[in-house]
């Protein structure tokens, strides 16, 4: 990697960066932590000779309420709609959309209903008027540990979820045409049962006071400033975005999409996100992102990735999920300054001379 001319901040390693940002917790969503973070970014930021601007955002974080209030209402429709099947489809129906719409990032219905918090994202856009645009993301928020969020269980809870509420509204609509009504409360049986038993992991989930992951993400962020620091590439600017209230399901790039995201031309702009899905030293990318419908990461990305890097898929909602669903080229991977900078630099001498004549 080339050095660029950004003076200030160079001594700093990427474990130091890091360990700075772990000792500020916590840092879950809508915090006075998170808030000191992103003070601290910005901080780091004009150390290293860049600009940088706090945006504010109004989030409603509370992940466990939302899909509580979503099981609750999908057992209630199961019940109802043996006795009153029009209004148990009118509820059921209703209740899917808003847990499609949440667990895909696309739009919220009963989250409107939960507590708003002020959260930030830090941008550092370094217009040098080059004709492309990369923009490197990683969130530095932390979420709090609760079962809901840990381990296999944070993999299959969206799916089953959504699929319980989805098989209820088939159901209420066989019984509206009057389908025969003993094989609809057979059928009906096992996902009523399922959101039973998911409904206090989304109450915990809600009330939960753990502690947060001091080490969430803090080696995506601390790389990104590193590759900041030393970057120069001759087609592509370098902006930098650290989200808050992402952890889980993206919030601060679902903030930053809907003020940004008719700026960005998508021939022209790279997304790339840096995150750790706790999958050891090795680089590594995914080539598909989605809690409920997982969408391929760009394919000419991938492509000019280094060939040392593992593949995997994810079941999150993550910034890069919401980004590629935003119709931007994205791509998330987890890797060290050096893979990055190097994955950078191949963006731009394979993509950036087509943008350089226009082509």
């Amino acid at each position: 990697m080339a050095e660029t001319s950004h003076s200030g901040g160079g001594n700093t390693t990427v474990e130091q960066d890091a360990k700075a940002l772990a000792d500020i917790a916590p840092r879950r969503a809508g915090s006075e932590g998170e808030r000191r973070a992103a003070r601290h970014l910005e901080t780091r930021l004009k150390e290293l000779g860049r600009d940088a601007e706090i945006e504010p955002t109004r989030v409603r974080p509370s992940l466990g309420l939302a899909h509580a209030v979503h099981a609750v209402a999908g057992v209630v429709a199961s019940v109802v709609s043996v006795y009153v099947p029009l209004l148990g489809l009118l509820l059921a129906a209703l209740t899917t959309a808003s847990a499609f719409g949440d667990l895909t990032g696309a739009f919220h219905l009963v989250r409107t209903l939960t507590p708003a918090r002020a959260s930030q994202n830090v941008v550092s856009d370094d217009d040098g008027g080059k004709p492309g645009l990369i923009v490197l993301v990683a969130h530095y928020d932390a979420p709090r540990d609760s079962g809901l969020t840990s381990g296999r269980l944070a993999e299959l809870w969206p799916r089953a979820t959504l699929y319980s509420l989805a098989i209820i509204t088939v159901c209420a609509i066989g019984r509206v045409l009057g389908l025969q009504a003993t094989l609809f409360t057979v059928v009906q049986f096992i996902p009523t049962v399922v959101l039973i038993a998911l409904t206090p992991l989304f109450i915990d989930a809600a009330i939960a006071e753990g502690e947060d992951d001091r080490r969430a993400n803090v080696a995506g962020v601390a790389t990104a400033l590193r590759v900041a620091e030393h970057i120069s590439l001759r087609y592509f600017d370098v902006m930098l975005l650290f989200t808050g209230a992402s952890a889980h399901d993206g919030l601060g790039m679902r903030a930053w999409l809907k003020r940004h995201r008719k700026e960005l031309d998508p021939k022209s702009t790279a997304v790339v996100v840096l995150d750790d899905p706790d999958r050891g030293d090795e680089p590594s990318y995914a080539q598909k992102e989605g809690s409920v419908i997982p969408s391929r990461m760009h394919p000419t990305l991938i492509e000019l990735t280094p060939a040392d890097a593992e593949t995997y898929v994810s079941r999150e909602l993550t910034d890069a999920y919401l980004a590629r669903s935003g119709g931007l080229p994205t791509i998330r991977v987890s890797a060290d300054s050096k893979w990055v900078g190097q994955f950078l630099v191949n963006i731009d001498n394979e993509i950036g001379p087509s943008l350089s004549d226009g082509s």
